[in-house]
């Protein structure tokens, strides 16, 4: 629906009327919502495995080391993916706004 009402503000040569302005912020709100929700889950998933990996930290010996190697990988990727949601989330705030600079608005 966003992609629809993007197509939209960028075809028409006069402003949206209050019905096309509300279907516009429904569907972009959707969609960073999505992301934003997305992004929470993993923030918490991400604080939770910092937190297991501070704590086994303390605890381990120098010998049990090998063992969080599997989990700092997991948390790189925990990262990565936020990393990546944080950028979609970036594009659509970015493309809303320049939606909204566009005069049809």
């Amino acid at each position: 629906m966003a992609d629809i009402m993007k197509r939209l503000v960028l075809s028409k040569v006069e402003p949206l009327n209050d019905e096309e302005r509300a279907i516009f912020a429904i569907a972009f709100k959707n969609v960073s919502g999505e992301r934003r929700a997305a992004w929470r889950k993993i923030y918490s998933i991400e604080r939770q495995e910092t937190d297991r990996l501070d704590s086994s930290g303390q605890t381990m010996g120098d010998g049990d080391k090998d063992q969080q190697q599997p989990s700092m990988h997991r948390l790189a990727l925990i990262r990565q993916y936020k990393s990546h949601i944080e950028n979609e989330l970036t594009f659509i705030c970015t493309q809303v706004g320049d939606l909204m600079s566009f005069d049809c608005l």
